[in-house]
């Protein structure tokens, strides 16, 4: 009766411990999900001037692919357009070291030409813009932090010509090319 009882206390005792060995395999994935997100801020590139943003990385392997959304804001006397928002999708292809990257990224450009604050409705949007990146990334693996420069290229007005254009060379040349750069940098959360 005394080894049945021991038997039962054994069992259950084991059965707790491996209970709580699986909460630890959770808390280790959502602190995996948050080291894969990342906060920017970027001088120059897609935001012209500037830009703070955050990236998530989708696919986590020794090709990355991530997600990236960014927001840049200018007050009515700097006489530009006043929000930009650039919405990308970035491969990061590895070089010799795993630090080291090269970035390719393409996605799209919300320009809001004019805001009214008044009944929050927002007027004038563009979102014809295609965008690029091309760049050099050095993401360190053991500290928290990213270091980037790009080719940040934007066609205006791309995707509401390309049902207008007869062939791709008209296509391309009835588009408006602002080429930019950009240095950014980047904390993993």
């Amino acid at each position: 009766m005394i080894k049945f009882r021991f038997l039962i206390l054994f069992l259950s005792l084991n059965l707790f411990l491996q209970h709580n060995s699986y909460g630890q395999e959770n808390d280790n994935q959502q602190k995996r999900l948050l080291r894969n997100t990342t906060f920017w801020t970027e001088l120059g590139g897609h935001g012209l001037a500037y830009s703070v943003g955050l990236e998530q990385i989708l696919i986590n392997s020794d090709y990355k692919l991530t997600i990236q959304a960014a927001v840049a804001y200018y007050p009515k006397f700097a006489d530009l357009i006043p929000l930009w928002v650039p919405v990308t999708m970035n491969q990061l292809f590895p070089l010799k070291k795993e630090k080291n990257f090269i970035e390719f990224g393409m996605g799209v450009m919300l320009l809001q030409d004019k805001i009214i604050f008044s009944g929050s409705q927002f007027t004038e949007n563009n979102m014809d813009n295609v965008i690029f990146r091309l760049g050099y990334r050095l993401r360190n693996p053991v500290k928290k932090y990213d270091l980037r420069i790009s080719f940040t290229p934007i066609l205006l007005d791309a995707i509401d010509n390309i049902g207008r254009a007869s062939d791709f060379k008209t296509l391309i040349q009835s588009q408006e090319f602002i080429p930019l750069f950009g240095v950014g940098f980047g904390l993993r959360l």
